[in-house]
């Protein structure tokens, strides 16, 4: 929401002010890019649970002839 992310993008903007390296998750890969685009130095897309769970949903649909 527009809340959450204006307060992402001001910590982020005092922080670099500071001289301190920023660094935030983003769940996918446009969430990742919008944090990147703000700034920040080190953006960690996803997580290893979610990409598995992705896809060995996909896998077994392949397998169930889905």
């Amino acid at each position: 929401d527009a809340v959450t992310t204006e307060a992402i993008r001001h910590i982020q903007g005092v922080a670099h002010k500071q001289g301190i390296h920023t660094a935030i998750f983003a769940g996918d890969g446009p969430g990742g890019r919008e944090m990147a685009e703000m700034g920040f130095d080190m953006v960690t897309c996803g997580a290893d649970v979610m990409w598995l769970g992705a896809k060995s949903k996909e896998e077994l649909s392949v397998l169930r002839g889905e």
